[in-house]
């Protein structure tokens, strides 16, 4: 049985159109064949399996031309060959695959900086050859292409040092070696390279344990050699490291339903086989449930990445042959479609 299967199964439940429309287990296959379901278009205009192709053969649809012009499904070459179409230049500004040779060769087009900011082919050499440039500083400061050498060796910028302590090229090393400079620790318990062992030595800083429970780094067995640590169950139920088997086998945790339903380690055939259990199934319908689709997507997006690694133009830090690389890339894809969902 696939995922919308399981959907059409449990019609009764209150699925979330709006964000099953996005979930990239759903395809246009789905949607032609269910016309009678309330599918939200904004919402599949930003689905990782819709292409120009599919565009371009229902052109009855109400396509929302922001969310095509970001879905990385995009390129310029599909946007030049269809000039009568009402894209968006903010959406293509921050669309992996809208290069900087792009953006120059068209600089007479409406280019929105903060999209460019964050947009992974942008690197510090590109920024540091354009400065009249309206760059988002905030936005750099995240920048995965943005290493701690070029902030030590650029102090006049206008670097936010909130962004930089989540920056994943920032290590303990680094915060540790620099006390003097206005790191924040509420935004660092965020950082993928955070440890306990680190906050454990660091027990003065006002640590955020909300973002400390979802951290990547914090496994199961670190929460229970730990007891006494101010836990937040909320965001421990959405850690990708608490799989279903834990949740099972330590039923006296106060876990919360509606983070375990955000967790991409719980899969549908779990919920299926436990309808007893408190779903919440707006967060149900966003859950990727580690799909195929998604990964395979995650998978076809690396590998154009590797491409571009090899021509030189991304470096050696969005390789996704390290597992430096392999985070950014899945970032790139996640990140803006979770903060939507949120």
């Amino acid at each position: 049985m696939s995922f919308f299967q399981f959907v059409l199964e449990n019609s009764g439940k209150p699925w979330n159109w709006e964000l099953l429309s996005a979930n990239p287990n759903i395809t246009m296959k789905n949607v032609t064949a269910n016309p009678d379901k309330p599918w939200d278009w904004y919402w599949l205009s930003q689905n990782p399996n819709i292409t120009m192709e599919i565009v371009a053969a229902n052109p009855d649809k109400p396509w929302k031309w922001y969310e095509l012009s970001r879905n990385p499904n995009i390129t310029m070459e599909i946007v030049a060959a269809n000039p009568d179409k009402p894209w968006h230049w903010g959406g293509l500004s921050m669309n992996p695959s809208i290069t900087w040779e792009i953006v120059a060769a068209n600089p007479e087009k409406p280019w929105d900086w903060g999209g460019l900011s964050m947009n992974p082919r942008i690197t510090w050499e590109i920024v540091a050859a354009n400065p009249e440039k309206p760059w988002s500083w905030y936005w750099l400061s995240k920048h995965p292409n943005i290493t701690w050498e070029i902030v030590a060796a650029n102090p006049d910028k206008p670097w936010n040092w909130s962004c930089l302590s989540t920056n994943p090229n920032i290590t303990m090393e680094i915060v540790a070696a620099n006390p003097d400079k206005p790191w924040s620790w509420y935004w660092f318990s965020r950082n993928p390279n955070i440890t306990l062992e680190f906050v454990a030595a660091n027990p003065e800083k006002p640590w955020n344990w909300e973002w400390l429970s979802s951290n990547p780094n914090i496994t199961w067995e670190i929460v229970t050699a730990n007891p006494d640590k101010p836990w937040s169950w909320c965001e421990l139920s959405r850690n990708p490291n608490i799989t279903w088997e834990i949740v099972a086998a330590n039923p006296d945790k106060p876990w919360k339903w509606a983070f375990l339903s955000m967790n991409p380690s719980i899969t549908w055939q779990f919920v299926a086989a436990n309808p007893d259990k408190s779903w919440d199934w707006r967060w149900l319908s966003a859950n990727k449930f580690n799909s195929p689709i998604t990964e395979a997507f995650k998978k076809k997006k690396a590998k154009e990445v590797a491409d571009l690694c090899r021509e030189g133009i991304m470096k050696y830090c969005w390789n996704p042959e390290r597992p430096l690389g392999r985070y950014l890339v899945m970032s790139v894809i996640e990140e803006d479609d979770e903060n939507e969902a949120g």
